[in-house]
């Protein structure tokens, strides 16, 4: 009777996970680093092309880590009968873009949104995009997808991304519309500018989402508009003083950085810090902090999956 293959599990990593943060870790989860058989340098200084790990005698655990320095592709792929445990162990531990399994299903949903694009161009083609687009479940279906999209950003091609979100703008759900529109502005999609500005930003609702939360939206819808437009920014409006413009002119310049996928360190201070927590909560909601960091009242909107880890952190 044949033996069962060992489960092989992958790991698609951010590109910006470099490998002398992915080598440590291992080894802190008890990997020991295979010698290396062939030359696994690359033009990048300590980022090699290839290595693998193993566990030792007696188990069939093993590592491979494969490097594309033109791509920035860094992938993680683990054989054994604890593939499953260890991969989670270390998908805790670094950044992940996704796992193999949400990579296939990510490709599944946009396969008939390829089909469609591929049949021909121009309107026609979109409007089969946008149907395509509204099929593929519920709202939360949509915005899981989104949250996807935007972690593989420009792994997707340009113009499937543009019609993808062109359509997301316009979707029933809320959450679906303000992550497409952070979308917009992570990849500087100048074209949907127009359907930027023509998002419906929700409207504050006792339970759900506040009136603090719909002024963060409306700037960040605001802030989308002005990198996405070849123009320059409106001149402000009167303020009553000068330092009251700066500082608005300081929260929109934070706010840019972080549509932008940039680090922003300014935790505490005030209004950013509630911008920074929605945005996460609608662009990576597993990644909020424990409880009592953010409203309770989001709560009632955000993936069922996230409210239980942001309550055991």
């Amino acid at each position: 009777m044949a033996m069962a293959r060992p489960a092989e599990l992958t790991l698609l990593l951010h590109p910006d996970c470099r490998f002398a943060t992915i080598a440590a870790t291992l080894d802190e989860l008890g990997w020991r680093r295979d010698p290396d058989r062939t030359d696994v340098a690359t033009a990048i200084p300590g980022e090699p092309s290839f290595a693998s790990w193993s566990r030792g005698y007696g188990d069939d655990g093993e590592v491979d880590y494969a490097f594309d320095p033109e791509t920035g592709r860094r992938l993680l792929t683990l054989r054994g009968e604890d593939a499953v445990e260890r991969r989670e162990a270390i998908a805790d531990r670094l950044e992940i873009i996704a796992t193999g399994e949400e990579l296939a299903e990510l490709l599944e949903a946009l396969a008939p949104l390829f089909a469609a694009m591929a049949a021909g161009a121009g309107a026609p083609a979109d409007e089969e995009l946008r149907r395509s687009i509204a099929r593929i479940g519920e709202g939360e279906a949509r915005w899981q997808l989104l949250r996807r999209v935007r972690r593989l950003g420009e792994g997707i091609p340009r113009a499937l991304l543009a019609v993808l979100l062109g359509a997301a703008l316009a979707d029933r759900d809320w959450r679906v519309r303000m992550t497409a529109m952070l979308g917009a502005g992570r990849f500087l999609l100048r074209e949907l500018a127009e359907a930027v500005a023509a998002a419906v930003v929700p409207a504050a609702e006792p339970g759900a989402l506040g009136s603090d939360d719909r002024r963060v939206l409306l700037a960040a819808r605001a802030t989308v508009g002005e990198m996405l437009s070849d123009s320059p920014p409106a001149p402000p409006t009167p303020e009553p003083s000068d330092e009251i413009a700066a500082a608005r002119a300081a929260f929109r310049r934070r706010l840019a950085g972080l549509i932008r996928g940039e680090a922003i360190e300014d935790a505490g201070q005030g209004a950013f810090d509630r911008a920074r927590l929605l945005i996460t909560a609608l662009i990576a909601p597993e990644r909020l902090p424990p409880r009592g960091s953010f409203p309770d009242q989001w709560y009632a909107w955000l993936p069922v999956a996230s409210q239980g880890a942001s309550r055991r952190r």
